[in-house]
């Protein structure tokens, strides 16, 4: 552990806790396991995200995320489980993290074991190693605690215990305990004792210090991934560069399951700058209003809700020149856009015009159309959140039609220093600031259609799932076999 972090971690004092990694990932590894379980592993993660976000804070006293993930082989067989930690924090106590672990076996990933180490009843380290011996990793927590309140006359006690863990059949457990005590006075005789113990399958042995020194050294050699002060309850690990190291396996990881979906030709690598830009701008007016969109089943409202909302964000301007007036409508005040340009905005999206008169069923939203305007509630102050997407295979289905696969990033506005930017820019625009603090929401797919618009070549959107998954190689034959 390098001392600036070190001295980050007792700078914050009492309740801290800092996440991250000493050590990174095993990117090779994870690249080339195979793709059913990189696939099934990468839907876990994905679902941690999609409820608890990715940490990538440093400092910060209280907060929620995934922080720490990477390959293990406990069983030493070369099928690796999956091992992460996860803060776990709220608003009313200092919190603590998750230590989880998941297994795969038939074609699934199953959970092996989750404990949840509370920060704010420790009065020890917890230090957390992961150790390969002979082709077996294990998992190490090593816990360390002085203090002055021994049996008299040895007043002064130090510990130092190891307690090594592995997979074995399904279940994590515990094999063996390596255990160091050291006892003095704090008188003039300056009298000193010290012990060392060994447990294994239930039965507790002696040991030299000597001994005690090597199974120290063996089982610690590894990758120190969590360091905790002993006297605070305070843990680190780097979450440096918007938390690096775990956005690196996470990646390496996701385009290892995604390599299944190379049936298809992907030629996003093959667009300019100026073409991805455009259709990450085009796919930045979708994913405020709509979460499972078809133009072959619309519904006229969901169409009306895009420009609504993309109008309130400050994403486009309906007024198209006009005064817009408040006019109230049933106790509350609407502003009027006029229809055309509504009309307008909605045909450049969908390449179809809302007709509220076609639609049955209920409204999503409270909106009105009188002669010839849309009348929209007034909502006061905004979202803080802005979504990125950050595009990651355009597969060619036909001639014109394309698969466009995704990862939805949102940030906090109120962790940035600024709100003003221009957020119809794609995730790739992003500034590192907003990257720091963009937080996988969603991954998910969008069908679109290349079409002529005013002379030039646009976009419009066939289908958009927001959160719809990673594709699978017969999701993508079907729709390529849909849109042939």
């Amino acid at each position: 552990m390098n001392n600036k972090l070190l001295n980050v971690v007792k700078s914050i004092g009492v309740g801290a806790l800092i996440i991250g990694v000493s050590g990174m990932s095993n990117l090779l590894y994870a690249n080339t396991v195979d793709t059913a379980l990189a696939k099934g592993y990468y839907n876990v993660l994905t679902d941690v995200i999609k409820t608890h976000g990715i940490y990538k804070d440093l400092g910060e006293v209280r907060g929620n995320g995934l922080v720490y993930a990477n390959l293990q082989d406990f069983e030493g067989d070369g099928i690796p489980e999956l091992y992460m930690i996860r803060s776990q924090n709220d608003e009313n106590s200092i919190g603590g993290y998750v230590e989880s672990i998941w297994g795969y076996k038939s074609g699934k990933a199953y959970p092996i074991s989750s404990a949840y180490n509370n920060i704010g009843k420790r009065r020890d380290s917890r230090d957390i190693y992961m150790t390969k011996i002979e082709g077996k990793d294990y998992l190490v927590h090593r816990t360390q605690l002085s203090h002055g309140h021994g049996k008299s006359p040895y007043d002064n006690v130090s510990i130092d215990d190891i307690a090594i863990y592995t997979v074995k059949n399904g279940k994590l457990v515990k094999i063996e305990e390596v255990k160091g005590l050291w006892e003095s006075t704090v008188d003039d005789s300056l009298k000193e004792r010290k012990s060392f113990t060994q447990i294994q399958g239930g039965k507790t042995k002696t040991i030299t210090e000597n001994t005690y020194n090597n199974l120290m050294k063996k089982y610690t050699a590894g990758t120190l991934i969590c360091y905790g002060e002993a006297g605070s309850p305070a843990f680190s690990i780097d979450t440096s560069n918007g938390n690096e190291q775990f956005m690196k396996f996470y990646k390496e990881l996701d385009n290892k399951a995604n390599k299944a979906n190379a049936s298809i030709k992907d030629v996003y690598s093959t667009k300019s700058k100026e073409e991805k830009e455009q259709i990450g701008r085009f796919l930045s007016n979708f994913p405020y209003a709509l979460i499972d969109f078809n133009i072959a089943k619309y519904n006229d409202h969901e169409l009306i809700k895009v420009g609504q909302i993309n109008q309130w964000h400050g994403f486009v301007n309906l007024a198209n020149g006009e005064k817009i007036k408040s006019t109230m409508i049933n106790e509350w005040y609407y502003d009027g856009f006029p229809m055309s340009t509504v009309d307008t905005y909605v045909y450049s999206l969908f390449g179809v015009k809302p007709d509220i008169t076609r639609t049955q069923g209920k409204d999503f939203f409270h909106y009105y159309k009188a002669k010839d305007k849309y009348y929209f509630p007034i909502i006061e102050g905004m979202n803080p959140s802005r979504y990125g997407t950050n595009i990651k295979n355009m597969y060619q289905l036909n001639n014109t039609t394309y698969c466009i696969t995704f990862d939805l990033y949102e940030v906090d506005l109120t962790r940035l220093e600024s709100w003003k930017d221009d957020w119809t820019k794609p995730y790739s625009n992003w500034t590192s600031e907003q990257k720091q603090y963009g937080e996988v929401k969603g991954t998910g797919y969008a069908v679109v259609k290349q079409v002529s618009q005013n002379g030039k070549l646009g976009w419009n959107l066939v289908e958009y799932h927001k959160d719809g998954g990673i594709l699978s190689n017969k999701q993508l034959e079907a729709l390529q076999k849909k849109y042939k």
